[in-house]
Parts: structure tokens; C-alpha cells; sequence
């Protein structure tokens, strides 16, 4: 459609000229008037800028479908690390080429991810299968339920530190009744954590269905425990999940992130959920 815009305006410029030619000729070589020659002059110019605007368009629209088609080839071929070329084209088309490689980007970011949650939902399934399997044994005690689960939460979620903490003193102390180290392997209890001391920790799990603390020491909810307990042991994420049975609080099941802040994903959350009902199934059936 451009080209044949483009040849349409040659042929308009051409005629243009040429009718002023003959004109001139009928006339026996008159000098035009100067409002002719302006007219004429002016034309001229018009026709001749379309032209150039149309040759310029027609190369863009090139470039632009290069660009678009070189794109398609890498999102096709599934190449994760080639590029359109920026550099070579004008600022305008490189412009367009940077767009279009930050798409790109965002693509292979979304696709990336997606792969990741993937394997992580496998994992976790494959966990929660074999912890499930686990339980049913009739020689498995109490206490070897809880330490099996705290070892293959910390080992799924790849969290340093898990335990389990119950209310004592009508809600108002948590005792650790579990605490699994994954650098020492060793599991240790006794430790106790009092309301007055953290009141809004207390008050999140008493209302809050999880406890997803990313930066644990600006977490409103966990930002009481950064001085005493974080910065010690050097926690730098939590995710808690309050354990209840009919509405009825027993106590809490804490997963640590040891080094900086950590965002706890979605599918990451719902397996402390579930490995927190099979807690409070162990616990009731003490």
C-alpha cells in the first residue's frame, strides 16, 4: 500500500513538471508570472517532501517488521539469551529494538519463574506424600512425627531453622517444643517467648492465618524480635503459621530464612500450611 503511494506521488511530481513544461512551451517561452513560478515552485516542493516522507516511512515499516519478525523467531526458538541488535539502527528504531528486548525479558522472566514453581511443586507434593506415608505407622511416636516434619520442612523450603512452639500460661508464653537446625542437624526445645515482650507477634498469630514476614526486621509483626532474637541468631525472614484446632489456639510453627530478606512464595506458603495440619494431627493424637 505505501509503494504504491510512493509511485503515485512520483508520477504526480512528474506530471506536475512536465504540465508545466508544455504550458510554458504553448505560451512560446513566456516567462510565467511570478505568482505562477511561486505556485509552480511550491508544488513542486510539496510533492518532493511527500516523496522523501514516503521513502522514509517505507524504510521504517521495514526496519519495524525486521524487528518484529526477529523477535517472533527468538520467542519460537525459545532462546532465552539472544537479542535484537540496538546499536547499528537509528535512535528512534533502537529505541524500539530496547522495547521490544525488555519484553523479551519480561517473558523469559514470567517463563522462568513459572519452571521454578514448577519444580517446587513437585518437590513439595513428592514431601508430602512420603511425610503422609510416615505418619500411618503405628510404632511412629509423637515426637519422632514432629521431628520428621521439621526436617523436611527446613530441607524443602531450604529454611536454615524450623520449629514448633505451643501456648503455656493461658496464651500468654509460647515454649519451643521443637527447634531443628539444618547447619548442625541437631534438634534442641525448652526456649520461651513471652507476650509481654512481643505483643504484636502474639496478636498476628492469634488472628492471622500466616505469618509471611519477608524482612523480618521491618515486619511490623516480627520487628519486636530483631534486637533479642533475629539479629542473634541471624534471622532475616519468618514464616509462621499459627496452629489451631477448631478454633482453638496451640501454639505456632516457625519457619526461618538464616542471611538477608526472603520472599516466601505463594506455592511456599501453602506447604507450611499443610505441614502445619499435620502437626496439629500429631499433637492430638498425643
Amino acid at each position: 500500500m505505501l509503494k504504491t503511494r510512493i509511485v503515485v506521488i512520483i508520477l504526480l511530481v512528474i506530471g506536475f513538471v512536465g504540465f508545466h513544461l508544455v504550458e510554458r512551451s504553448w505560451r512560446g517561452g513566456e516567462v510565467p508570472s511570478f505568482l505562477e513560478e511561486l505556485l509552480f515552485i511550491g508544488g513542486l516542493v510539496f510533492g518532493v517532501s511527500l516523496l522523501v516522507a514516503g521513502v522514509f516511512r517505507l524504510r521504517l515499516i521495514r526496519r519495524v517488521n525486521q524487528v518484529s519478525s526477529r523477535a517472533l523467531e527468538i520467542l519460537h526458538a525459545d532462546n532465552r539469551t539472544a537479542r535484537l541488535e540496538e546499536g547499528s539502527a537509528g535512535t528512534d528504531l533502537a529505541e524500539l529494538s530496547g522495547a521490544v528486548n525488555r519484553l523479551l525479558d519480561a517473558a523469559d522472566a514470567s517463563q522462568q519463574e513459572l519452571r521454578n514453581s514448577e519444580r517446587r511443586l513437585a518437590v513439595q507434593s513428592q514431601a508430602l506424600t512420603e511425610l503422609t506415608s510416615r505418619q500411618t505407622g503405628v510404632t511412629v511416636t509423637v515426637s519422632d512425627r514432629l521431628r520428621t516434619i521439621l526436617e523436611t520442612c527446613s530441607r524443602t523450603l531450604e529454611a536454615a531453622r524450623v520449629s514448633t512452639w505451643r501456648f503455656e500460661d493461658n496464651g500468654s508464653t509460647l515454649r519451643c517444643d521443637d527447634l531443628f537446625q539444618s547447619h548442625t542437624g541437631q534438634h534442641s526445645s525448652g526456649e520461651r517467648l513471652y507476650a509481654r515482650d512481643v505483643p504484636a507477634y502474639f496478636s498476628a498469630i492469634g488472628h492471622d492465618r500466616v505469618v509471611a514476614a519477608g524482612d523480618a526486621h521491618a515486619d511490623p509483626r516480627t520487628c519486636e524480635f530483631s534486637t533479642s532474637y533475629l539479629t542473634p541468631n541471624g534471622i532475616g525472614a519468618m514464616l509462621d503459621v499459627p496452629l489451631r484446632q477448631e478454633d482453638r489456639g496451640l501454639g505456632v510453627m516457625c519457619i526461618e530464612h538464616v542471611g538477608g530478606p526472603r520472599t516466601w512464595k505463594v506455592d511456599e506458603q501453602n506447604f507450611a500450611l499443610s505441614l502445619a495440619n499435620l502437626v496439629v494431627v500429631a499433637l492430638a493424637d498425643a
